[in-house]
């Protein structure tokens, strides 16, 4: 019970801090995006840019990692290149792993895509590769595989939570210690480990098995004791077309025409990066600290603006209670929402909600690609249909009163009606 309501402590931790974290790694990431467009052709500059760029995209993935564990985060499915993914990993572990140990590659050139959350598939190769590293203290060989595979009644019934048709599948083995017959049975329980104190979580094959069941997918693992290990995951494959390069980089996106952006965060260093990316890009932009400013700025003048891009979770006022309120002064201004918590669990945040109010939803740290992709489609398209103003009825027994309240509401283009004495509506 007191490891529940640990476990339960450390899960709505796990919110806040990621919520903070990420609002850092977006201010990161979008100077280091501004950096490098800005460069010119000073190639050592572009380079090292790119490589902070490139640390807070990994940082943001341990935040993923983090939020996975506790179950807060959102699984978003992408079409993916398996062998590129593992080529970038790999390139990034051979500068930390021992230089005895030894990568050797069989990837399959002619792989379909793979329909997969791209930061726990980048979990998956990454925790079962420091276990397999973990397995050799003097050293030995890795050996990373990934082919397809075609399971018919016969094979799939050999395979526990196997099925047949196409499987994408990616083996990690190595040449360790092995495993031995008393522990096989627990390798997949929370918090079970034979590392030393400080040395291991026992978290990294329960969360490699809890993502790969997320995924409809499967594992099967053979050792023995003095010559190593082999884990096989199986993914369902996607014989669809192949990964489309990202089509959300910042400068295939047309710079807008001086539209006027109100910009609200209670993050100021966000709020100036924000400020800097969109501004760049033929914006005039206005920032504010919370959502009370924001909504008194946009009160005075809310037709001036073209459209809002609001934090969620603020002091005084929130995102939710400012879309609502932006909408109902002038219900065709659009709403861009951004938040650091999970679109799905978020426990207390007001993520949900915005949903119902907000254009468009991104997770932060989002790329600042996305972001003005998301504003030239809210801007030069359709956005979707407008939110319902409410109907208003107000009671008031005097005649001057009543008149006096309805106007206001009414010249926003609020249905009134009117009652001097109360009754059913």
């Amino acid at each position: 019970v007191r490891q529940m309501q640990k476990m339960e402590a450390v899960g709505q931790l796990t919110g806040g801090i990621a919520h903070d974290f990420n609002n850092i790694i977006a201010v990161i990431n979008g100077y280091a995006e501004f950096a490098i467009l800005n460069a010119g052709d000073t190639d050592a500059l572009q380079k090292s840019v790119r490589e902070i760029k490139r640390a807070a995209q990994r940082a943001s993935g341990l935040v993923r990692q983090i939020l996975t564990f506790s179950r807060k985060a959102e699984v978003r499915f992408a079409a993916l290149d398996l062998n590129q993914l593992t080529q970038d990993l790999v390139t990034l572990l051979s500068e930390t792993f021992p230089r005895n140990i030894t990568f050797n590659f069989a990837l399959d050139k002619a792989l379909p895509p793979l329909l997969a959350d791209q930061n726990q598939l980048q979990q998956i190769v990454l925790n079962l590769c420091v276990n397999a590293r973990d397995a050799m203290p003097a050293g030995g060989t890795l050996r990373l595989t990934a082919a397809n595979r075609r399971l018919n009644a016969a094979e799939a019934g050999t395979l526990p939570g196997a099925r047949p048709g196409p499987w994408l599948m990616f083996e990690v083995a190595d040449t360790g210690t092995g495993i031995a017959p008393g522990v096989l049975e627990r390798i997949w329980t929370p918090f079970f480990t034979t590392k030393g104190i400080g040395k291991g979580t026992g978290l990294g094959l329960s969360t490699v098995r809890g993502i790969v069941i997320t995924h409809q997918g499967f594992i099967e693992l053979q050792t023995e004791v003095g010559r190593g290990s082999t884990f096989r995951v199986y993914l369902p494959a996607d014989e669809g077309e192949a990964p489309q390069p990202d089509s959300a980089a910042p400068s295939a996106i047309p710079d807008g025409h001086g539209e006027l952006i109100l910009v609200v965060d209670d993050d100021k260093a966000f709020r100036e990066i924000v400020t800097v990316i969109v501004g760049n890009r033929g914006y005039r932009v206005v920032s504010c600290a919370d959502g009370l400013e924001a909504l008194t700025l946009f009160n005075a003048r809310p037709n001036e603006f073209s459209l809002v891009v609001t934090d969620v979770d603020m002091p005084r006022l929130g995102g939710v209670a400012l879309a609502r309120a932006v909408r109902q002064i002038r219900a065709d201004i659009p709403v861009i929402a951004m938040s650091g918590f999970s679109h799905d669990d978020t426990d207390g945040s007001d993520v949900p909600e915005i949903r119902k109010l907000a254009h468009a939803l991104l997770n932060k740290p989002c790329n600042p690609g996305e972001l003005l992709g998301a504003m030239h489609q809210l801007l030069h398209q359709l956005p979707k249909p407008e939110l319902a103003l409410p109907a208003i009825r107000r009671i008031e027994e005097d005649d001057l009163g009543r008149e006096t309240l309805a106007n206001a509401p009414a010249e926003r283009g609020n249905p009134v009606t009117q009652a001097a004495t109360v009754c059913k509506v």
